[in-house]
């Protein structure tokens, strides 16, 4: 197992390591969205589960709106594609989140380094979660020094994966239900090199 830094994070980030968790029943995959004058604002959490063994089911993706934070600017809070947003306090999503993250084996983001310190700021606990991140799954999988990995359009092209050209990404729950598709694609390359 390798541990980011310093980090209490089980972050696994070698294709062997998601070999070994395709016998994982379930993944969380969870995006924050903050305000970009203060990242310890938390504006939406968005959230999509889906079942890791034999062929995907259905993904269920949630999208929490913080109210206390509507204050602050974000251009596409009321644009998720994938289901229907719900408003509540933070403290209430946090309560929902951590229910749905109790109830997975791992959990999923792309280029959250820091996205598991400002769950637990929130409430929200991951310390024992093994976690992935497909920005690094893919800087191990796909050789394309051209690909910006912090792009994840970019790697929904590259990975062929079907999606409106129109999706707002900056919206947590259309991130996390898009991010979930290029996990799953991202983990069938990795068990279809051994």
């Amino acid at each position: 197992m390798f541990v980011s830094g310093d980090s209490k994070y089980k972050l696994k980030t070698t294709t062997q390591d998601l070999e070994s968790q395709s016998r994982s029943e379930d993944s969380g995959i969870y995006n924050l969205v903050v305000f970009e004058g203060d990242h310890n604002v938390v504006l939406e959490i968005g959230y999509t589960r889906t079942t890791l063994r034999g062929k995907p089911r259905q993904k269920r993706t949630f999208h929490y709106i913080i109210k206390e934070n509507l204050r602050y600017k974000n251009k596409d809070r009321n644009r998720f594609e994938f289901g229907t947003s719900e408003r509540m306090s933070l403290k209430e999503a946090a309560a929902k989140v951590q229910e749905q993250i109790a109830a997975v084996d791992i959990l999923v983001t792309h280029g959250g380094a820091q996205d598991a310190e400002l769950l637990e700021c929130c409430g929200i606990s991951v310390t024992e979660k093994i976690m992935f991140d497909t920005q690094l799954l893919a800087m191990v999988l796909i050789q394309d020094r051209r690909l910006d990995l912090n792009n994840l359009k970019q790697l929904l092209v590259e990975l062929e994966i079907p999606f409106d050209e129109n999706v707002r990404l900056y919206n947590s729950g259309n991130y996390a239900y898009m991010n979930a598709a290029v996990f799953l694609k991202l983990k069938h390359i990795a068990i279809s090199r051994k």
